[in-house]
């Protein structure tokens, strides 16, 4: 409604008066996200994963496109302009909810951005994927994971799969579908956010742990045992065992020689031995 009387792009108009201009520049990272969710959510998710940058621009869809035309754009447009935009961006931020079956990841054109971002990456090793999360999606994960690390961690791996994705359009899915599978292909695709995702899963239980740690709270013997745990799961042994030593010299002395979580410490640091 505020760009109708000019028909333009919502940055397009910002740039017409001097007041407002200064709100636009050239983006830093490209958002990619599905429009079934709460524009407040996807706010958050933002607003926490840039946190700690000064200054960031992002390129915004609903902003950004012209959404008086974007139903009206020929397939040719994505495949060029669109694309070789999120190549010069050079980073793209995709946002995830649910944790354990993201929902952009079944939707068509978040596919095809992620497939754009895939192909600058070929071109440019300096091209960046990662993934953002509103703090009751990792909440959740935090919770999940606290219950069952390694079959919370191994349902939400095997969700992925790119090649389910659907779009309103059929004619749009199979278009996207031809131009990835001619290319890069889906196991290329699944593999970038599979890897992403096994980064981010240590990443987050790990912030959680350290928390934990600082606050002398005797929970923090649990998250190491589970980190541990999920450091282990992925192959990186040395950085298990290294917890799970830290974790039974810590159990004896909270907990006592004999009790059943010290028996537990131990055994966990025998499985990372063998």
């Amino acid at each position: 409604p505020a760009t109708q009387e000019t028909q333009l792009s919502f940055c397009e108009q910002l740039l017409l008066s001097e007041d407002t201009a200064e709100f636009v520049g050239s983006p830093s990272a490209f958002i990619s996200h599905a429009w079934d969710y709460r524009f407040v959510e996807v706010l958050e998710a933002l607003t926490s994963y840039f946190a700690d940058e000064e200054d960031v621009i992002i390129w915004f869809d609903i902003f950004s496109n012209n959404q008086h035309i974007t139903t009206t754009l020929e397939f040719e447009w994505w495949c060029s302009t669109f694309k070789n935009a999120i190549h010069s961006f050079g980073r793209t931020v995709m946002v995830l909810a649910p944790w354990n079956d993201p929902l952009p990841l079944q939707r068509g054109w978040c596919i095809w951005e992620l497939y754009c971002t895939i192909e600058g990456k070929r071109l440019d090793e300096k091209c960046k994927f990662d993934v953002a999360m509103s703090s009751a999606s990792i909440e959740q994960f935090i919770a999940d994971v606290d219950a069952d690390p390694v079959n919370a961690i191994n349902k939400m791996l095997a969700t992925i799969d790119t090649w389910k994705s659907k779009c309103y359009k059929e004619e749009d899915r199979e278009r996207i579908h031809e131009a990835i599978e001619r290319t890069v292909g889906f196991n290329e695709l699944n593999k970038e956010i599979f890897e992403v995702m096994r980064g981010w899963v240590i990443s987050k239980y790990e912030s959680r742990y350290k928390k934990l740690m600082a606050q002398n709270d005797t929970k923090a013997l649990y998250s190491m045992s589970n980190l541990a745990l999920l450091y282990s799961n992925q192959g990186d042994y040395m950085k298990a065992l290294s917890l799970y030593e830290d974790c039974l010299r810590m159990c004896k002395i909270v907990f006592g020689e004999k009790h059943p979580d010290t028996l537990s410490s131990s055994h966990n640091l025998a499985l990372c031995y063998y």
